[in-house]
């Protein structure tokens, strides 16, 4: 009797152990969360001061959140190809070579380097 009681207050205190594990990376996730959401609404408002149609800003604010052309259409309900498409239009427009150009652009904030 004594091993099994002995037995299930370690358990306890594993299971103590793995709540407090899981309580700490739920709180980090929510940071990581809440600093993307930022993140995410500071770049629509450089993207609002870019002379482009409403979906390619939507194109352009998913790029620079990091996601790959698959993952933008997916989450805008688009084919990879027509995100493609609204990215190159996006890069005449703005006069931009690449989309590295374009991260660059907004690292610097800068909407200046863009031809109009």
């Amino acid at each position: 009797m004594k091993s099994s009681t002995y037995d299930l207050q370690q358990r306890i205190i594993e299971l103590e152990q793995r709540v407090n594990t899981l309580q700490s990376q739920v709180e980090q996730l929510l940071s990581i969360r809440d600093s993307s959401l930022s993140r995410k609404g500071q770049l629509r408002k450089f993207v609002q001061q870019l002379p482009l149609t409403h979906r390619e800003r939507k194109v352009v604010v998913e790029f620079l959140a990091l996601l790959s052309d698959k993952k933008t259409a997916s989450r805008l309900g688009r084919s990879v190809q027509t995100v493609r498409n609204q990215m190159n239009s996006v890069q005449k427009k703005l006069g931009l070579k690449s989309r590295q150009e374009l991260v660059s652009a907004m690292l610097s904030r800068g909407t200046t380097k863009f031809r109009n």
